[in-house]
């Protein structure tokens, strides 16, 4: 039983956020549950929902339904990526690379791979935010159309990005992005560039921080109440940063 609680000094995520503690769900799509993001937020974390790969009306559905379960700040997460282009020589490049994999588990190598269309943050969507008015959205790879963006914002909602590079995340606080979200390679690969061409490690994060404009707040680990941030891809190499007026 605790006995006493230890105030956070930094409260800078805690108040832009509106919640009690330094505690992001991340929004994992396809995989988190309207469930698991209410008792994040009911227990003053942020609870997210990805939506990004839902239709419009199972994203319109799913955030309903979160709302339904607390009254507490949430958070829906959409993708703003510029859709990718099929390339014969990379598809047949990487093929080649695993075909020795393939022969050795036994694998047609000529088995067509199914197609991902996930698709951007659109007006429809915007809609939706429109309507539901969650605290927070959050983008991965980028920001939408300004006007877009404007729309989110006049609806009431906070803005969250991720970034991968200082570039990035100057970037998204010229924009006006009110956390971002910064990620190393760390994040087991799974990560939300958009400017950048290379890979960089969770170290490049302190970098972040001595951009103008660019303020550190750290959220925690609940586990090892080390600084560090919400978990992607297994690994807690992760900041937050928050825009202060």
């Amino acid at each position: 039983m605790l006995t006493h609680r230890t105030p956070w000094s930094d409260r800078r995520v805690i108040d832009v956020l509106q919640i009690e503690h330094p505690i992001v769900l991340s929004p994992m799509a396809g995989l988190g549950t309207v469930d698991l993001a209410a008792a994040v937020s009911s227990a003053g974390g942020l609870g997210s929902i990805g939506c990004a790969a839902m239709e419009p009306e199972l994203a319109a559905k799913t955030i309903r339904a979160l709302r339904g379960l607390t009254d507490k700040p949430i958070n829906v997460n959409f993708f703003c990526h510029v859709q990718a282009k099929t390339a014969t020589d990379r598809e047949e490049a990487w093929r080649e690379r695993l075909l020795p994999y393939y022969r050795e588990l036994g694998i047609d190598p000529e088995i067509p791979v199914p197609p991902v269309n996930i698709p951007s943050f659109d007006d429809v969507r915007c809609r939706i935010v429109e309507a539901t008015k969650p605290e927070v959205v959050s983008f991965h790879f980028g920001l939408p159309d300004p006007t877009l963006l404007a729309r989110v914002k006049a609806a009431g909602c906070r803005i969250m990005a991720s970034a991968t590079t200082v570039a990035e995340a100057v970037w998204l606080e010229e924009r006006g992005v009110d956390i971002v979200i910064a990620q190393g390679y760390e994040a087991g690969g799974h990560r939300g560039t958009f400017l950048a061409q290379s890979l960089n490690s969770a170290s490049w994060v302190i970098a972040v921080s001595d951009c103008s404009g660019c303020h550190a707040a750290w959220l925690t680990s609940v586990s090892s109440r080390k600084p560090c941030m919400s978990r992607s891809g297994g690994s807690p190499k992760c900041r937050l940063y928050s825009r202060l007026n």
